[in-house]
């Protein structure tokens, strides 16, 4: 994207490239995508976690009805 911005202005040769502001905007661009791609590690990080708990909890509420199913089934019915 800065290399785009440079050719649009006419900023061709190696002086300009090298100058001060360009290299502050290149840097911005890394961080700029070094967050971004830290957000969405942790987004998904968080999404797995929030689906495994989800997961989770449905396995425990199902034992728990079979359970309960178990013991309000006569007891001819189990054998």
């Amino acid at each position: 994207m800065v290399w785009m911005i440079m050719k649009h202005y006419g900023v061709d040769d190696y002086a300009q490239r090298n100058s001060a502001l360009l290299r502050l905007l290149f840097n911005l661009e890394i961080i700029v995508v070094v967050v971004v791609v830290v957000v969405v590690v942790v987004v998904v990080v968080v999404v797995v976690v929030v689906v495994e708990a989800a997961v989770a909890i449905a396995i425990a509420t199902a034992e728990v009805i079979l359970l309960l199913i178990k013991a309000a089934a006569p007891s001819w019915l189990l054998s």
